[in-house]
């Protein structure tokens, strides 16, 4: 006789019954005690049993809860669960899931368990148990097991007993299916783009820090001032991470170049010359025929030093200035 859970999905789920069984060709097999002690010692890997809705691909995408632990009780194998998606729990206590199927593989030590599936109208063969199926490569044998009444609080539902039939169609459990497919698909969507949103962040943040360093590093060489550098990592996050192309050179030597954008940026200001007088340049002692304890002498001298390098195309401030004709700069 059955045993009844009473603790609903989370305890302990009768999964598997000894006996002999025929296949949908009318091949018959016979599991002993041994061989239930045999199918638990080869389906425990360390990774716990999925739970799926059909043997389906298209209806299995999730673990719509999982098995970490089956036992040998009696002539049952038992599954205990955990990790229950609510939705699928529902659909099973509301009885639109009223059997469930355990996949077996033949291996070199026995049969193992590779997934338990829930079925929404498969009435059984025999007492207890339906039919084995096998599938199309003759490897695969699934073995569905009728959900017994569990207790009145959890509802669950014995679609096998008379007087069990809740009444629910196939388009019933189809539709509810399709929810929690649909409920576990829009979790998994939600997770993946706060994963991504926070990946890109990272990102984002690593980019904005190396771009500074490259922008810092041309305004210490005096490659940029820093009137120029300001916003410059910005712009430069802002730019395409695809390829640009632009021609090189005249009418009779030209090229087409192709190149990643931000790399192209990067080496414009490697390359850019050195516009500012550095303090590094320091040396001597300042611009001759200057007093340098006249503050008007220094004044003018510097204005004129400040010209005369504009002039030449080199932009530099007035403290610069001062600083060479004091003997800071040449």
């Amino acid at each position: 006789m059955d045993q009844v859970n009473t603790s609903g999905l989370a305890g302990w789920l009768e999964i598997f019954r000894a006996g002999t069984r025929a296949d949908s060709k009318g091949v018959e097999r016979t599991f002993t005690q041994a061989d239930l002690e045999q199918i638990v010692n080869n389906s425990w890997s360390g990774d716990p049993i999925p739970h799926v809705i059909t043997h389906q691909e298209l209806y299995s995408p999730f673990a719509y809860a999982k098995s970490p632990e089956i036992r040998v009780n009696g002539d049952l194998i038992e599954s205990r669960q955990t990790d229950i998606e609510p939705q699928f729990e529902k659909l099973v206590k509301d009885g639109r899931l009223y059997s469930r199927s355990v996949r077996m593989i033949p291996t070199e030590r026995g049969w193992k368990i590779t997934h338990i599936a829930w079925l929404g109208a498969e009435p059984p063969a025999v007492e207890g148990l339906a039919p084995v199926q096998f599938s199309a490569d003759g490897n695969p044998v699934d073995f569905s097991y009728p959900i017994k009444s569990t207790s009145p609080e959890d509802g669950m539902t014995d679609k096998g007993k008379s007087g069990g039939d809740a009444g629910y169609t196939q388009a019933d459990v189809d539709r509810m299916v399709n929810e929690a497919k649909q409920a576990a698909a829009a979790e998994f969507s939600s997770q993946k783009a706060a994963l991504e949103a926070e990946l890109k962040v990272e990102r984002d943040s690593k980019a904005r820090a190396e771009w500074q360093a490259t922008i810092d590093k041309a305004c210490t060489e005096g490659r940029l001032t820093p009137a120029q550098a300001e916003g410059m990592a910005d712009f430069a996050l802002q730019l395409p991470a695809t390829a640009i192309e632009f021609s090189r050179g005249d009418d009779s030597n030209k090229s087409t170049v192709k190149t990643d954008a931000k790399q192209w940026f990067a080496d414009f200001v490697g390359k850019l010359p050195k516009q500012v007088a550095m303090a590094s340049d320091a040396g001597g002692d300042g611009q001759p025929g200057v007093d340098k304890t006249d503050a008007d002498a220094i004044a003018s001298a510097a204005v004129e030093y400040q010209a005369a390098m504009s002039q030449k195309g080199i932009i530099i401030s007035a403290s610069q200035a001062v600083a060479h004709v004091v003997g800071g700069s040449k």
